[in-house]
C-alpha cells in the first residue's frame, strides 16, 4: 500500500515539475495569440505575481492575472480568449469595456500597480502610466 502511494506521490510531483517547465512556453504563446486575434481592438495586461519583467515567463507555481480592455463587445472578447487559453494555465482573467476603465480609482489602480503592457491596441498607456505609480 505505502509503495503504491509513493509511486502516486512520485507521479503527480513528476506531472506537476513537468507542467511547471511547460508553462513560459504556454504563457507566451498564449499572449502572443490574443495579440493577434485581438489586435487594435484591444490592450493586454498581465498584472500581479507575473506582472513584472523577471516574473512573467518564469516556471513559477503562479496563474496568470490577465487584464483586457476592448472597446466593446465585452462577450466577444471573453469567448474568444477562453477558446485559445490551454486548458492547463491557470488564469483569471478579466475583461472590461473602454469607457467603463478607469485606472485611477479604487480596486483597478491596486491591481495596476505591478503590470506589464502585453498590447496597447487601444493607446491607454499614458492614461495608465499617469494614474498608476509602477512598483
Amino acid at each position: 500500500m505505502q509503495r503504491r502511494s509513493l509511486n502516486t506521490l512520485k507521479n503527480f510531483l513528476r506531472s506537476r515539475a513537468n507542467s511547471l517547465r511547460k508553462r513560459p512556453y504556454l504563457i507566451r504563446k498564449f499572449l502572443n495569440e490574443l495579440v493577434c486575434l485581438l489586435g487594435h481592438e484591444a490592450t493586454v495586461i498581465v498584472f500581479g505575481g507575473r506582472g513584472s519583467l523577471d516574473t512573467i515567463y518564469s516556471s513559477e507555481p503562479r496563474d496568470l492575472d490577465l487584464m483586457v480592455i476592448v472597446k466593446d463587445n465585452v462577450s466577444k472578447a471573453e469567448e474568444l480568449i477562453y477558446n485559445v487559453k490551454p486548458r492547463t494555465l491557470p488564469a483569471d482573467i478579466i475583461v472590461l469595456k473602454l469607457d467603463t476603465f478607469n485606472p485611477c480609482k479604487g480596486v483597478l489602480r491596486n491591481m495596476l500597480k505591478k503590470h506589464i503592457i502585453i498590447h496597447d491596441g487601444l493607446g491607454i498607456k499614458s492614461l495608465i502610466d499617469k494614474c498608476v505609480h509602477v512598483i
